[in-house]
């Protein structure tokens, strides 16, 4: 899951989006939105997240592989904190509909509408990858695919074909039950090494 102007200008951080391979742009980043966009709190005036397309190249519901994202189902309290250490809370509802896991990021600071961040992640079985599309309400969209990686569930950026980028990941890592991590990573040299600049602490609500 998972500032008073924009979550992004309180946190103090640049990120990596949409960039080719081994590229690196400072722009928005899932649960993130940009420098200059009002703080977030989901009420009826914030702007609506564009529809995202369902349809991915293939599905099978009942493959073991289907309920490797069920962990990150439940409603979450976030905390979200950036590299310089500046920490904000916010909430995130994961839920599953058949295939599908759904995701609605909300972070409420201040009392403002804002950012809203949504996507659909699904077991591809003709990638043998999980691919996730996201969306926000400042307009950035991004496909990330990928699987477990020594017990971290780690998306790469990538194209809708499955091609990645290797400019920026998602990956969740430290999974119990009723809690993990969250780290949005980006790459300057093409996937050799890994620094956080997100780091997302999920508490299941109770």
């Amino acid at each position: 899951m998972t500032g008073t102007v924009g979550l992004l200008a309180t946190l103090g951080i640049a990120v990596v989006a949409c960039g080719g391979p081994g590229s690196v742009a400072a722009t928005a980043t899932p649960g993130v939105p940009p420098a200059g966009q009002p703080s977030p709190t989901g009420t009826a005036t914030a702007r609506p997240v564009p529809s995202i397309d369902r349809k991915f190249a293939s599905q099978e519901c009942a493959a073991p592989e289907a309920a490797q994202f069920d962990f990150w189902v439940g409603i979450w309290d976030v905390a979200v904190r950036s590299a310089n250490g500046v920490e904000v809370s916010g909430t995130q509802t994961i839920t599953k509909e058949g295939c599908y896991i759904l995701e609605h990021f909300d972070a409420p600071l201040g009392g403002r509408a804002g950012y809203i961040g949504e996507s659909v992640s699904q077991w591809v079985p003709s990638l043998r990858k999980w691919q996730q599309r996201y969306a926000d309400n400042n307009g950035f969209a991004a496909t990330y695919t990928g699987a477990f990686e020594g017990g971290a569930m780690i998306l790469y950026q990538s194209a809708e074909d499955g091609t990645v980028r290797n400019s920026s990941r998602l990956v969740w890592k430290d999974i119990e039950p009723d809690r993990h991590l969250w780290h949005n990573e980006v790459t300057r040299d093409g996937g050799k090494t890994w620094t956080a600049n997100i780091v997302i602490r999920y508490e299941r609500r109770r």
